[in-house]
């Protein structure tokens, strides 16, 4: 169920408690819509497919039914909002076919802006309406070669111009639990270890730029609209948190502001 909130008085929940999982919740920009990732977790794991949603949250007393804009026979891959909270940028997949799509609310008018192999990690710059996404290639001729011998490009779509694509070093396969910066130039993924002793590491895409940055149950990561800084938050391995909770110990996270052209560090607790 996810539940939103005014300055934290009341938790109000926007979607039903049904048996559906629901993911990467995404607030639009004027602060009136919320899109997420869903998934009927009521049926046989071999069908589940990710559908996206949508839910109108304002005015408050007409609140509506979430909405459905992944089109038949398909399943949703990531989404990301404009900058004018007027559309919904929204990767799909159709077999081995994924298609870039973007979603105009509330009439959910479809505009196609590419099509090709795998692609994900949407993200829009709020300064400029820069979308980015990762595509994997079609030809094995890229720098791009990743850890699995799959090839990606960062494609970057400005307001009024033609998709760019510049090849990217990766070492691992993105996934939902990656992010990218708003600019394109940073990516983040999670590794999960036995007994929880996860690590998450922020990566340049760059090929001339050897910079990798790692933190020990790091969590929950966000990157600043300019992609200059990262913040996340740093947890505890379940051993410690088993302890903490056998004593009834208070439970405080700390959370550390990256600066990602030197790394330096800054912690608050």
């Amino acid at each position: 169920v996810i539940y939103v909130s005014e300055r934290f008085e009341q938790w109000i929940p926007v979607t039903p408690d049904d048996g559906c999982w629901r993911i990467q919740p995404e607030w639009s920009p004027d602060g009136e819509k919320l899109a997420f990732l869903s998934v009927d977790a009521t049926k046989p794991q071999a069908t589940l497919e990710m559908q996206a949603m949508v839910v109108g949250l304002a005015p408050r007393a007409d609140r509506g039914e979430a909405v459905g804009i992944t089109p038949p026979g398909a399943r949703s891959v990531d989404l990301a909002w404009d900058v004018n909270s007027q559309h919904v940028y929204h990767i799909v997949q159709r077999g081995s076919k994924y298609v870039l799509e973007i979603v105009k609310w509330p009439s959910l008018e479809r505009t196609v802006a590419m099509e090709g192999p795998a692609m994900g990690l949407l993200s829009v710059a709020a300064s400029t309406g820069d979308v980015v996404w990762l595509q994997q290639r079609s030809d094995e001729a890229s720098d791009g070669r990743g850890a699995d011998g799959r090839t990606w490009v960062l494609w970057k779509l400005s307001p009024g111009h033609r998709a760019r694509e510049t090849p990217v070093r990766l070492d691992f396969t993105p996934s939902l639990v990656s992010t990218i910066s708003p600019d394109g130039k940073w990516i983040s993924y999670r590794i999960t270890r036995v007994e929880g002793n996860d690590t998450l590491f922020i990566v340049s895409v760059n090929p001339d730029i050897d910079s990798i940055y790692s933190f020990a149950f790091g969590n929950y990561l966000s990157f600043s609209e300019d992609g200059k800084w990262a913040a996340m938050r740093i947890g505890f391995s379940e051993k410690e948190m088993e302890k903490k909770k056998e004593k009834k110990q208070e439970i405080r996270y700390a959370v550390i502001l990256v600066r990602l052209s030197d790394g330096k560090q800054e912690k608050f607790k």
